[in-house]
């Protein structure tokens, strides 16, 4: 009897155990990204879930990949897995947008694991990121300066400051993106000033903790949807929210919904998975 309960005592103690593990496992993985086709006029926008940080990667149908940082430390393996996932070998180019941990985190492991032609930056990187950064490889972007990386794809700095954080406007045919690197307000204040303003989709500063863009900037952006990368211990400002849902804006937490692609040919867009 006594050796009954026992070897029951330890099945049920394997079984929860498993269970356990297994919960884990799944936790830790990210499932794998859209997998689509691209045609020589098209561009795929692919924002990759990540545990903490951010990273976009742009692929063309020229055979370009060019990624728009590299997520925190934290996120390297999801990272990796993501790119190899979606084919990956050779990096065009990498863009970074801001030289903090949570942007640039993997820029050495990047640079080590695949084949990067050149690194786009602004002002003047910290020097814990660019010492992960082969200097020969440096471009450094100017506001208001457009640049096409691919026939087509045309990016254009609209902000730029001298710690190395810039906010771009990516134009593809009839499709534009704006990608906030921060969210202050002489932000606000500089994007009241660029031209053109309106884009379909808005990538959100500061990782949406902040109550910007304001209800004036929103209604002058007009997108069709916003999308949020996570922050390490820190969740999307309420009141941001509220504001994009009465502006009918499509709202996409990347850390509940997953990894997100925009594929755009010249005259339009589709979102995946749909």
């Amino acid at each position: 009897m006594k050796v009954g309960c026992v070897v029951k005592r330890y099945f049920l103690y394997a079984i929860s155990l498993a269970i356990l593990m297994h919960g884990l496992f799944i936790k830790q993985t990210i499932a794998a990204p859209p997998s689509l086709s691209i045609g020589e006029e098209e561009v795929l926008f692919t924002f990759l879930e990540m545990p903490d940080g951010e990273a976009m990667l742009i692929q063309t149908g020229f055979n370009q990949s060019i990624l728009v940082n590299t997520g925190a430390k934290q996120s390297k393996q999801q990272l990796t897995q993501q790119l190899n996932q979606l084919g990956v070998q050779k990096l065009n180019g990498l863009i970074i947008t801001s030289s903090s941990d949570k942007e640039c985190g993997n820029v050495q492991d990047v640079m080590e694991q695949y084949e990067v032609s050149n690194v786009y930056y602004t002002g003047h990187i910290s020097s814990r990121c660019m010492e992960q950064m082969n200097r020969e490889q440096l471009k450094n972007w100017k506001k208001n300066h457009i640049y096409e990386l691919s026939p087509q794809l045309f990016i254009k700095v609209i902000t730029s400051s001298t710690n190395g954080s810039m906010s771009l406007y990516m134009q593809y045919g009839q499709t534009s993106l704006l990608f906030l690197a921060n969210g202050d307000e002489a932000l606000e204040d500089k994007l009241r000033e660029a031209s053109p303003i309106q884009a379909d989709i808005v990538k959100l500063a500061d990782y949406a903790v902040t109550s910007l863009p304001s209800m004036e900037l929103l209604n002058r952006i007009d997108p069709h949807m916003a999308m949020i990368y996570p922050l390490k211990g820190k969740t999307p400002n309420e009141t941001l929210l509220e504001r994009l849902e009465e502006s009918w804006v499509d709202v996409y937490q990347l850390d509940k919904i997953g990894t997100m692609t925009i594929h755009c040919t010249m005259e339009d867009y589709e979102l995946f998975p749909k």
